[in-house]
């Protein structure tokens, strides 16, 4: 009887994190479509642009780098909640170490 519970849990946590990629996706290619450019890349590029000048009037990768705390306690945010909420399976271990490793990923350009 257990199994059946942890089968349609794990059903609606996998179909959570489909609509939640699902609207990301969504929500990136309707902002990219205001703004030119020929490739998805080149109008996702004029769309940070537009964001950093009319926000901070800098890039967000030097503020980075000048505070280096804007990453790194976020960062660090992320990764103890995320282990802390993860469930300890097989799939749940997975997810924290993509996770993890995007972040060092990112990290890794930011202060390279």
């Amino acid at each position: 009887m257990q199994a059946i519970g942890d089968t349609g849990g794990l059903r609606r946590w996998i179909i959570s994190l489909f609509l939640i990629a699902l609207v990301l996706g969504a929500t990136f290619l309707v902002v990219t479509a205001y703004f030119p450019g020929d490739t998805y890349l080149e109008s996702l590029e004029e769309a940070y642009v537009f964001l950093w000048t009319n926000t901070t009037r800098r890039q967000f990768t030097d503020i980075m780098r000048d505070r280096p705390w804007t990453f790194i306690i976020p960062a660090a945010g992320i990764i103890f909640i995320s282990g802390w909420q993860l469930p300890r399976k097989y799939y749940g271990r997975a997810i924290f170490a993509y996770l993890v490793f995007a972040i060092g990923f990112l990290g890794g350009h930011v202060f390279s």
